[in-house]
């Protein structure tokens, strides 16, 4: 059973940044080490909390909330990776104020990256990327990954209408997953779509879980939770600035990475390629070899096969690691 971030100790909080936008964090016990969690798209600050447990014994963890997430702001003024990012920066000076190791998933590993390039390095102790598309959002791979096929492409495309309100079922009519059922549209209707609408009459306000499914499209399900149409709390919009490429502009991995001279850490997933041609992880094993040449101080953990989100599915692995990580800091 996974003890809830409260019962260790966790208090959530919010601060406005000078931009105006509200941040919303938890805070763990003021022991140890700063560790500031940056969750990836889609995800809320609780996300790590299979993690807490474990990460508290020598981090004084701060989990924030990406613009557009959980309980910060909701503006999409506010998304690009380099406006988050600065306020990031800000929180780090102004909230933590201690010299911090920045960790980062997925999306949320690109404004790590920002974080530990653009802060006052003596407040810099580390930064921890976990499967982040460094150096692959660009047009090259535009509708070529799965998370485009599988949600942004889709997520855009359903703001683009009027017609359906209910972004759950707009998905069920549009993903990508569908494919992978095979040629039949009745099986994807009868094992997933009818049982799934059945589970939203009962609970509207929520995507629902389904027995007959494994965990990995359980959650996809749950992506689908969204403030648009009162499902959850992420902005829809956030995506769209991923696909109108608003969210990176400004952002140049190749000078962010060649500014960071601390410890790094990168937790890289097994990169595969489905039938279509749909590459099936988050960042293309020629990047990674780029970003191994620029990190002077790198370890990385390669051809992992625990999926992109690798916190949640294999929580006592990536404590494990981060914790190790430590000692890269305070070598004895």
């Amino acid at each position: 059973m996974v003890v809830k971030p409260e019962e260790l100790g966790f208090v959530e909080k919010q601060v406005t940044a000078p931009s105006g936008g509200v941040i919303n964090y938890g805070e763990g016990p003021a022991e140890g080490i700063p560790l500031m969690l940056i969750p990836g798209q889609w995800l809320d600050w609780r996300d790590y909390r299979r993690t807490f447990e474990k990460l508290i014994t020598t981090y004084h963890v701060y989990a924030v909330d990406c613009y557009g997430h959980g309980n910060s702001s909701k503006n999409p003024d506010l998304y690009p990776a380099v406006v988050n990012g600065a306020d990031l920066c800000w929180f780090v000076d102004e909230v933590i104020g201690q010299p911090t190791v920045v960790a980062g998933h997925s999306s949320g590993g690109m404004i790590a990256a920002y974080v530990a390039a653009m802060s006052d390095p003596d407040l810099i102790e580390g930064v921890i990327f976990e499967d982040p598309p460094l150096l692959s959002l660009t047009p090259a791979l535009r509708g070529k990954t799965v998370g485009w096929a599988r949600n942004l492409g889709v997520m855009a495309a359903f703001l683009e209408q009027d017609e359906e309100t209910s972004y759950i079922h707009y998905w069920l009519d549009h993903t990508y997953l569908r494919s992978y059922w095979g040629d039949d549209p009745h099986t994807w209707e009868t094992t997933v779509k009818a049982p799934a609408l059945r589970a939203l009459e009962r609970h509207p306000d929520r995507p629902p879980r389904l027995s007959g499914l494994n965990a990995v499209l359980n959650k996809a399900l749950q992506v689908t939770a969204c403030s648009n149409d009162g499902t959850g709390t992420y902005d829809l919009r956030y995506a769209a600035s991923l696909v109108d490429y608003s969210w990176n502009e400004g952002y140049d991995d190749l000078e962010l990475l060649s500014r960071i001279s601390c410890p790094a850490l990168l937790f890289h997933d097994h990169v595969t390629y489905d039938a279509n041609g749909i590459m099936q992880g988050a960042m293309p094993d020629d990047a990674t070899a780029t970003v191994k040449q620029i990190l002077p101080d790198l370890v990385v953990l390669d051809d992992l096969t625990y999926g992109h989100d690798i916190h949640d599915n294999a929580p006592d692995f990536y404590a494990d690691q981060v914790l190790a990580f430590s000692e890269r800091l305070n070598p004895a």
